[in-house]
């Protein structure tokens, strides 16, 4: 009997749960309530395109795989602490950045290996032309593409534009923002892309970068290319990617 009460309880724990999609939920909000990982809710479920789910769709969450914490506040693990310079941030191109925002965030989020670190900042230079950029470009009609994105949390009108991308890996949409606003619980957040892009250009860009679990993919020392798949979703811009991730290499040692 023992022995029947134990498999149950063991097949209870396992056992796959299942959530529908509620309108204004994006993927990022909902791996992060069941502690699991944007690419794994991606591969469990078959979804091509993170950015793109449906409200009324029902996800898989498999009960027993490696759930990932928020991203901490403090660093955890070996507790490595990573210090970028600015001669190093100048020697990769970059003549207006907050060195303090930057090397918070690579403590908050644990980008404290050199593999980490070459990806992160080769990305992010890509993203905003070397820090020129801090949020999307365009006006209110290019906004529009985002106007009533209810995949993205975009439920109120202005949203589009009020939300469009900010910080250096772009933050998008009203869901989006509110988990981050949540996260270091600044409502102020909520003001939109202006106040992202001036206060969090790299706290933002550093959460995005932890909660899709890009530490983890780095330490697998991938490419150029499967890295940028994962931040652009192809390979918009590759061979500019590739050419900063080899100046990074030649500068973080």
């Amino acid at each position: 009997m023992k022995s029947v009460l134990l498999l149950i309880l063991i097949s209870f724990i396992f056992a796959d749960e299942y959530y529908t999609i509620q309108p204004g939920d994006t993927l990022s909000a909902i791996a992060i309530r069941y502690g699991v990982t944007v690419s794994d809710l991606a591969s469990w479920n078959n979804i091509a395109n993170p950015n793109l789910i449906y409200a009324g769709a029902t996800l898989v969450i498999k009960k027993g795989s490696s759930r990932s914490s928020n991203p901490p506040s403090t660093p955890s693990g070996n507790g490595k602490i990573y210090k970028i310079t600015d001669s190093q941030m100048q020697q990769m191109g970059w003549r207006k950045y907050n060195l303090e925002d930057l090397n918070n965030c690579l403590r908050k989020f644990e980008i404290n290996t050199v593999l980490r670190v070459r990806h992160f900042i080769s990305q992010t230079s890509h993203e905003s032309a070397c820090g020129v950029y801090t949020q999307e470009l365009g006006d209110s009609n290019y906004c529009s593409q985002y106007e009533g994105r209810r995949d993205l949390g975009n439920t109120k009108p202005g949203d589009g534009c009020k939300f469009k991308g900010a910080g250096y890996i772009q933050l998008t949409g009203r869901s989006n923002y509110q988990q981050f606003a949540n996260y270091i619980h600044d409502s102020r957040v909520m003001e939109g892309v202006s106040y992202v892009a001036q206060k969090y250009p790299w706290t933002s860009a550093g959460y995005w970068w932890y909660s899709n679990n890009m530490n983890r993919l780095c330490d697998g020392n991938p490419s150029v290319e499967v890295v940028t798949r994962r931040v652009n979703g192809g390979t918009n811009g590759l061979a500019e990617r590739k050419r900063y991730y080899e100046k990074a290499c030649s500068i973080f040692k």
